[in-house]
């Protein structure tokens, strides 16, 4: 049962999460030159100056960490949440099968003096 309720209240919060990753890291995490863009002679010194940030902080980091966010937005992670241990509909079927809704209803009348 908690497997199951962990899921239906689980996989909105990760959706929230990695929709706000998105929008805090902008487009720039599904566009990110990669190490070797950074490498190369002509193209390096322009990502060096558009993508370098605070002075000491090598823009090799920066890009490193957008590669990271990159992989969390546009990677498997909310499709294997939303399919992993089985479709989400199922939690809903298991849940509404086990719980016995009379009696439900008999508890809170009974708490409620009704």
């Amino acid at each position: 049962m908690y497997a199951n309720i962990s899921k239906v209240l689980g996989l909105p919060a990760l959706n929230k999460a990695i929709i706000n990753l998105a929008d805090i890291a902008g487009g720039i995490c599904v566009t990110c030159p990669s190490k070797r863009d950074l490498e190369n002679p002509e193209i390096g010194k322009h990502i060096e100056h558009y993508l370098g940030g605070r002075e000491g902080i090598p823009t090799e980091n920066r890009l490193k960490l957008i590669k990271f966010v990159e992989y969390w937005v546009s990677g498997p992670h909310l499709g294997g949440a939303i399919h992993g241990g089985g479709s989400p509909i199922t939690p809903d079927i298991f849940i509404k099968r086990s719980i016995d809704v009379d009696e439900k209803k008999r508890l809170i009348e009974k708490l409620l003096g009704l």
